[in-house]
Parts: structure tokens; sequence; C-alpha cells
């Protein structure tokens, strides 16, 4: 009858509405995920394009330490004052 079938599409109409809700939710979250990958993806892409951008200022911000010395640390050598004058 005319009453059932309107009920029954009334009720369909809000199952829409509420999938559309989801849907819309679900669109905002991706867009934002996509957003964040992006975002990373630009910083991975920086470091490897400047992999040692930092490390220059931090060795020059260390005045005391000379390039002598600096090598020999990361070789594991000891450095004496008579290699320093050399």
């Amino acid at each position: 009858t005319l009453l059932e079938t309107c009920t029954t599409l009334t009720m369909k109409v809000k199952d829409l509405e509420q999938d559309k809700i989801a849907h819309t939710l679900k669109i905002t979250k991706l867009k934002q995920r996509i957003k964040r990958l992006k975002k990373k993806n630009k910083l991975k892409v920086s470091r490897r394009m400047h992999p040692n951008k930092g490390k220059i200022a931090k060795l020059d911000a260390d005045e005391d330490a000379t390039l002598e010395e600096v090598v020999a640390v990361t070789k594991g050598v000891e450095v004496t004052e008579k290699d320093v004058d050399a």
C-alpha cells in the first residue's frame, strides 16, 4: 500500500544520507592522509638532496676543534700535539 511504500522509501533515504555522511568523512580522512604523505615524501626528497645539511654548521660552532682532530675522532685515532703542529 501507499503508506508502507512511503515508509520504506523514507527509511532508504535516511540510510542513503547516513552513507553519504560516512563517505564524506572517509574522503576527508583520505585527503588528510595524502597531504601528510606528500609532506613526508617532500622531506625525504629534501634530505636525499642535502644529506649533510647542518653537519658543517655544527662543526663550525665548535671553534676549538681542528680538522685534524675531527678526522682523528672519526677514524678512532689519538691525536698528539706533534701531529697537530705538523
